[in-house]
């Protein structure tokens, strides 16, 4: 089975890719990590993009480049068949010398299994074994 990949998508404009690789299936969250489209898009477009549309900035940390963000109503992630994922939020986090990652709060229970059947193997196997 080949894994997805998620675009993500800032104001309509493809900000890279996510193959959502972790869950929380009871809780209807899922995240992975971001590909950014261009290597110029880290801490200090995101900080901006915040600052710019009063999006709140839950943790900031300069020196260190690390942000994570409130939830950002414009971030938006696609299946490969071109379907919105739509929960209640989607936010970003991660910091300039490792990694970010988007996450997705509260996807709707059909929608989780339909894209996510790993999510919920994996997490129901903690529990039968």
């Amino acid at each position: 089975m080949t894994e997805k990949i998620y675009k993500i998508l800032l104001d309509d404009k493809l900000l890279g890719t996510t193959k959502l690789e972790y869950g929380d299936p009871p809780m209807g969250v899922v995240f992975g990590q971001i590909n950014f489209a261009e290597k110029s898009i880290g801490y200090d477009f995101i900080k901006q993009y915040c600052i710019d549309k009063l999006i709140e900035i839950q943790t900031d940390y300069p020196s260190d480049k690390l942000i994570s963000t409130g939830q950002i109503a414009n971030l938006k992630v696609y299946n490969p068949e071109n379907l919105e994922l739509v929960g209640i939020g989607n936010n970003i986090e991660g910091m300039d010398s490792d990694k970010y990652t988007i996450t997705i709060l509260g996807l709707d229970s059909e929608i989780y299994e339909k894209e996510f059947p790993k999510h919920i193997a994996e997490y129901e196997q903690k529990f039968n074994s």
